[in-house]
Parts: structure tokens; C-alpha cells; sequence
């Protein structure tokens, strides 16, 4: 009689980096990532452009507010451009760090939309 031959189960091998957990659910739906422009709102490019408005009236850089607000260049940039919506709490950080208020805010918001009403 032939010697019976135990049957060996395989066990998958482990990447051989870890990955970050959802990683793989990114990987496999990055088509659904790749355009987010539904997720913009409509009053981002306004209120990014009165941002850019008042910081060019107080002569600052975008590295200088960014510094003084705690933020990195890039993320306003995105903010100013009205790619990324901005949070109550971030535009108050942006406002204390040009030196501007809530008013200078609000007249620079009138004055943006009164030069281009179409770029809302």
C-alpha cells in the first residue's frame, strides 16, 4: 500500500509591506476619486477670492498667513483658488492672521462679486 500523503493547506502569503487600513478599498475605487468636483461648494471660489483680496490688501504672502494661522502653503492656496471648502473656525484663524474682521470680510465678499458676477 502506498504511503498516504498529507494534505498540506496553503496559507496566503502577507504583503510584504504593510498597508494602511482602506488602502485597498482606495486602490480598487480610485476611479470614484479622481473627480471631486461634486463635492465643492458653489461659494468656495468667492470666499477664497475675498480671502486672497484681503491678504493682497495687507500685503502679505500666502507662506506668511499660512505661517501665522498654522497652516501649510499649499492648503491656502487650495483655499484661496476655491478648491477646498473652508470650516467657520479655519476662516476666522485666516481672517486673525491677515489682521482683517468679520466687516472687512463681508465688503470684500460685495466687492469680489461685483467684478465678476460669472465666476460664482
Amino acid at each position: 500500500m502506498p504511503a498516504r500523503r498529507e494534505r498540506v493547506l496553503s496559507v496566503p502569503r502577507r504583503p510584504a509591506v504593510r498597508t494602511r487600513a482602506g488602502a485597498n478599498l482606495y486602490v480598487r475605487f480610485r476611479r470614484a476619486y479622481r473627480n471631486m468636483d461634486h463635492m465643492k461648494s458653489q461659494t468656495s471660489p468667492v470666499l477664497g477670492r475675498a480671502l486672497r483680496a484681503l491678504r493682497n490688501r495687507a500685503e502679505l504672502t500666502q507662506a506668511e498667513v499660512a505661517a501665522n494661522a498654522g497652516f501649510d502653503g499649499p492648503y491656502l492656496s487650495r483655499a484661496e483658488s476655491g478648491e477646498r471648502d473652508l470650516r467657520w473656525s479655519t476662516v476666522l484663524r485666516l481672517l486673525d492672521a491677515i489682521g482683517a474682521d468679520l466687516h472687512q470680510l463681508a465688503d470684500a465678499l460685495v466687492e469680489v462679486e461685483q467684478q465678476d458676477p460669472s465666476k460664482r
